[in-house]
């Protein structure tokens, strides 16, 4: 309870500041009650529901059957990154690849950290994927966002593994999908000799619904190809496949891995504007991410285009799918962004609003502050007393500002947030108007080095 009384009173002493500061430029002399509605539910919800974050910790990133994974734990508070004094006992699982769960401990936090192990015998776990799950009863509220999730493939010693490398794609034939796949499996000895002429049981699942079983022989290449009619709806995002051997001479070797699906012929593509659409007459900030059907980010090229066919703009990605690009909506009109390469395809942009705000943000990564900007449509009066300017970071309310919209552009100091994703919210009221992310880095993280003793020592006795 200390504690929580401590992080309440450090957000509010840090308003007060920055409402100190404020009422030197003239804009807010007193908090005003239309302020304190807005901070009253945040404040509110931190109370009743903290969160929390946990961390794990493992001394190797992929391993054996008969290895023991040891890790170590850290379960933080959510707010402030200090030690969670919420729960003293955390769970950790491992799940193979049709998620069921296959071992399960729980290990006592104290001072937000713990130390456990699990032995990867070989009576319980088998070769393949695995994913690393950790979690507390608190944390089972907010969902699996909340949970530590990390995968790892568990394998054998090397002179008795396979390998298997896969491919998959989804075709239309007689107006239903068929997946078509094809497999090779090699030894992973130094020879890389093929697993020729084999009697094999394959199994394909799309993550946890059975799609197809059937006896195969592999060639001499150690190769298998298999088609199935696929019964329901599949993306083929995840796909996974369970080898097992049918002959004697090779135990009970069971191999088990993803699918690597690849088409070129589908996109998705998403175009964000933020949480509300573009506003006549205001410029707009678009951004925009192409992913392929292998679920990666896919560089694309493209325009935007009005009702007419006029061109407005154009984009190309940046890094790995995504960009964004600057245009002036026109009130009335519709737009298209069509992308011309790899494929070919339109994206309709949500309908253009005729009153709202626009907000921009400058983040410039070796300056001090932050530049935000606000504009309102004509119908919109830019004098409204009952706008604010607010800044989050993990939950907790870091600046305030009462603002009146198409003023100069707002200096926001980095160093009144800690390093993290900050959220600033345009309210007018207890309506929220508009909203934009930035990261601050004020390069505060934890760095350490090591300084060798160079001290020499001559004729030293033994």
């Amino acid at each position: 309870m200390r504690f929580k009384k401590t992080l309440l009173t450090f957000a509010l002493f840090a308003i007060a500041i920055n409402l100190l500061a404020q009422r030197s430029n003239g804009y807010l002399a007193t908090p005003d009650k239309d302020l304190l509605r807005i901070k009253a539910p945040l404040d509110s919800f931190n109370r009743r529901l903290p969160v929390e974050k946990v961390y794990l910790h493992t001394d190797k990133p992929y391993y054996n059957i008969g290895d023991t994974l040891w890790f170590k734990a850290y379960l933080l508070d959510g707010v402030n990154l200090t030690a969670s004094k919420l729960s003293g006992l955390l769970y950790v699982e491992l799940d193979d690849d049709s998620t069921q769960m296959v071992r399960r401990i729980s290990i006592l936090i104290k001072e937000g950290l713990g130390w456990g192990q699990i032995p990867l015998t070989k009576a319980i776990f088998h070769e393949g994927g695995y994913t690393l799950r950790a979690y507390t009863n608190w944390m089972q509220n907010f969902g699996e966002d909340y949970v530590f999730s990390r995968r790892f493939y568990l394998g054998v010693p090397a002179q008795e593994a396979w390998l298997v490398k896969s491919s998959a794609a989804i075709n239309r034939v007689n107006n239903k999908d068929q997946l078509d796949v094809s497999l090779i499996l090699k030894r992973s000895d130094k020879a890389s000799s093929a697993v020729s002429l084999r009697k094999v049981e394959v199994k394909i699942y799309d993550q946890t619904l059975y799609l197809y079983k059937k006896e195969m022989l592999t060639g001499i290449d150690g190769s298998l190809k298999l088609s199935s009619i696929l019964r329901g709806k599949t993306d083929g995002k995840r796909l996974r496949v369970q080898i097992r051997s049918l002959e004697e001479r090779d135990g009970e070797k069971n191999i088990r891995g993803s699918v690597e699906y690849q088409s070129s012929s589908k996109y998705r593509c998403s175009v964000f504007t933020g949480k509300w659409p573009p506003v006549a007459g205001l410029k707009s900030v678009v951004g925009f991410k192409a992913i392929g059907e292998d679920g990666k980010g896919t560089p694309v090229l493209g325009a935007v285009y009005n009702s007419k066919g006029i061109e407005v703009a154009s984009f190309t990605t940046i890094h790995n799918g995504m960009g964004s690009f600057e245009f002036t909506p026109t009130a009335g009109e519709t737009y298209t962004a069509k992308i011309s390469q790899p494929i070919v395809k339109s994206v309709v942009f949500p309908k253009v609003s005729a009153v709202g705000t626009v907000m921009h943000i400058v983040n410039t990564e070796t300056a001090g502050d932050l530049k935000v900007s606000l504009y309102a449509s004509a119908t919109v009066s830019p004098t409204d007393s009952s706008c604010y300017l607010i800044g989050t970071s993990r939950g907790v309310i870091y600046y305030s500002y009462k603002v009146q919209l198409n003023q100069p552009d707002i200096s926001v100091s980095k160093k009144l947030f800690p390093s993290g994703v900050v959220r600033f919210t345009l309210f007018k009221g207890k309506t929220p108007l508009n909203e934009r992310a930035v990261f601050i880095d004020n390069h505060d993280e934890l760095n350490i080095g090591i300084k060798p003793n160079k001290t020499t020592y001559k004729n030293a006795i033994v």
